[in-house]
């Protein structure tokens, strides 16, 4: 086997998570914004489901991520110009704010 071969590439919703975890965001202040459940969001946490395309949307918006974050070519999906590559959490504080709660969302990262 070569390398590479026989490794699953994570799915967008396993980046998704990735992402919220590493920025230590708080689950239930995400949810809150992104105007999901709190059982959804434990759902797709838990690997029990995958992210709807809205709940993807409104996850975005809330981190104030561009769509294109978590999306790479092997998913077979077009990217557009829709922002960078790669943004933190504490670079979307930078940012202009769509809410006002959203910077204690995730941890400070020194």
């Amino acid at each position: 086997m070569g390398i590479g071969e026989g490794v699953r590439a994570w799915s967008i919703t396993e980046r998704v998570i990735a992402y919220i975890e590493s920025e230590g965001c708080d689950f239930d202040a995400l949810a809150a914004t992104a105007g999901l459940n709190n059982d959804d969001l434990n759902a797709i946490v838990a690997g029990e489901r995958s992210l709807a395309a809205e709940e993807y949307v409104a996850i975005c918006e809330s981190l104030r991520l561009p769509l294109s974050q978590f999306v790479t070519p092997e998913d077979g999906l077009q990217q557009g110009h829709a922002g960078p590559s790669s943004v933190s959490c504490s670079e979307a504080r930078g940012a202009t704010e769509l809410h006002s709660h959203l910077p204690d969302m995730c941890e400070e990262k020194g």
